[in-house]
């Protein structure tokens, strides 16, 4: 899972599961405190998964299934 703010990558997480040690299900939070100017800054986060092999593993979320979740906070004036 990585940060990006403006376009540059400024945070990444790895997590590693193989086949024997491959959770049913688990959470993985990454988090973090930016300074942004407050007009053109933008944050977005991508996140990439090798899913080869079994069993099937995917990332949760969608227009029926709401279970990636992004969120932001303004502190300050």
């Amino acid at each position: 899972m990585q940060f990006v703010v403006n376009g540059t990558y400024i945070s990444n997480s790895d997590n590693t599961f193989n086949s024997s040690t491959f959770p049913s299900g688990f959470s993985i939070y990454h988090g973090l405190i930016v300074d942004l100017n407050g007009t053109s800054d933008y944050v977005h986060m991508e996140a990439y998964l090798d899913a080869s092999g079994t069993p099937e593993v995917r990332i949760l979320g969608d227009s029926t299934e709401s279970r990636t979740w992004f969120g932001a906070y303004r502190l300050g004036d």
